[in-house]
């Protein structure tokens, strides 16, 4: 039978992972809308793609941490790091700033 206890620890557990899919998502939908802002601009800078980068290492950060408390498959935040990354590059190549 399930107990107070156990009844409280997995609520609370469920709130925890909630909140940090939340951040996870909130934090993809500024990278997303930063990359959207920028694609429609006729010209971007590079300090411009740096402020990106800061929001895509922040959205990282995140999806790492809840791959490390089992919140996240590791391939799903995998798939989530590089749809964010292939906004950068798609942005880039976009705009001329790709140096390879």
């Amino acid at each position: 039978p399930l107990s107070i206890h156990s009844f409280q620890q997995s609520r609370n557990e469920r709130l925890s992972n909630k909140m940090r899919k939340s951040e996870i998502t909130t934090r993809m939908k500024k990278v997303f809308l930063k990359a959207s802002a920028l694609g429609a601009q006729a010209a971007c800078t590079d300090e411009e793609i740096g402020e990106l980068e800061k929001l895509i290492s922040e959205a990282t950060k995140a999806v790492d941490k809840a791959i490390g408390k089992g919140v996240l498959h590791k391939n799903t935040g995998a798939r989530r790091k590089a749809r964010m990354s292939k906004y950068k590059q798609d942005l880039r190549r976009e705009k001329g700033l790709l140096t390879a």
